[in-house]
């Protein structure tokens, strides 16, 4: 993994590292580290590489060190978790002799970058969306699909902050542009421009590298006393049981995690109408156009007047520990 510093993807490599260990295997997690390492089990082999530069040299250079990593017992395997991994682990493969295989977490851009994964030997999509859009970009044999898995909620969304006089929006997730932040943002500022008397606070938690660019984008549309930035946050259950609405805006994602747990702490969602959130939701008619800003600016101004209440219904979600099962199976596989 290139690190481990923020995100659903991280969040999921140190969930699957804990249960694999519950499992009664031996794990090791190579990234160039992050503030989730603290997340990892105590039994957890730690180990930091430069695995996020897209290099050459520095690509073959790790490849060279986690073949020397791999115990050479017949039962190890190589699992990567993002592109530039993907191209150190099949070489590492090939200087251990030992088989490797990849998560796909989003929908790559379809390019010779993708070419690794042709030679995997196993290959998992987080789901079936994923798995059509990168075709004939996978292994013929050893795909599957297995969604993200998602820990017990640690609260419950508490219906009495329908009763504030302030009604306060959610986004939880990396500030990157493909989250719809910035939308999101200009959809705000038309609910504000149209009815500027209404009462609301969006509240966006998490890190990333265009928060600036957001910051300034809020001014910049007069809305910057209404829109906080919260940062990093350790653990999602507390504002999601304290929201009145959590956003999910994306133009774009693979298995969405922020989205699966809002959905589990039973909070209102207004989400994109994109392939992945179709898979997880049941009454997939109450999905939003994405980048439809008139029918996101509606939605949100709805919730604003109490004049409707988004619930989402879940179907196929998998708890952690059922998710590293199933992984655990598909090594087995692999090995067998």
């Amino acid at each position: 993994m290139p690190g481990l510093e923020e995100g659903g993807v991280e969040r999921h490599v140190v969930s699957l590292a804990n249960n694999l260990v519950m499992l009664q295997h031996e794990v090791f997690v190579i990234s160039n580290g992050g503030r989730l390492q603290e997340r990892l089990h105590k039994s957890i082999k730690k180990i930091n590489l430069p695995v996020h530069r897209k290099e050459f040299f520095s690509a073959m250079f790790c490849a060279v060190a986690i073949s020397r990593i791999v115990p050479k017992n017949g039962n190890s395997l190589l699992h990567a978790h993002s592109r530039v991994p993907f191209w150190i682990a099949w070489l590492a493969s090939l200087f251990c002799k030992t088989p490797w295989g990849a998560t796909c977490h989003a929908e790559y851009s379809r390019n010779l970058a993708l070419y690794p994964l042709k030679k995997a030997s196993f290959c998992i999509a987080v789901s079936k969306s994923i798995k059509k859009h990168l075709g004939g970009y996978l292994p013929e044999n050893n795909v599957r699909v297995i969604p993200n898995g998602i820990a017990e909620p640690e609260l419950f969304w508490n219906k009495k902050v329908l009763q504030r006089k302030t009604a306060k929006f959610l986004f939880l997730g990396r500030l990157s542009t493909i989250k719809g932040i910035m939308f999101i943002i200009e959809a705000f500022s038309l609910v504000f421009r149209n009815a500027p008397y209404l009462d609301w606070l969006l509240e966006i938690a998490g890190e990333g590298d265009i928060r600036e660019a957001l910051e300034e984008y809020a001014g910049e549309l007069g809305i910057a006393d209404r829109v906080m930035f919260l940062g990093h946050v350790d653990s999602p259950w507390g504002l999601m049981s304290n929201t009145s609405c959590f956003l999910f805006p994306s133009f774009t994602e693979g298995m969405p995690l922020a989205l699966l747990e809002a959905m589990s702490c039973g909070c209102p969602i207004i989400a994109s109408d994109i392939p992945s959130v179709r898979e997880v939701v049941r009454n997939a008619d109450t999905l939003v156009r994405c980048g439809d800003l008139q029918a996101w600016e509606y939605a949100i101004t709805s919730v604003i007047r109490g004049e409707s209440v988004p619930f989402l219904e879940p179907q196929g979600i998998l708890a952690q520990n059922k998710m590293a099962q199933q992984i655990e199976e598909f090594y087995q596989d692999v090995l067998s």
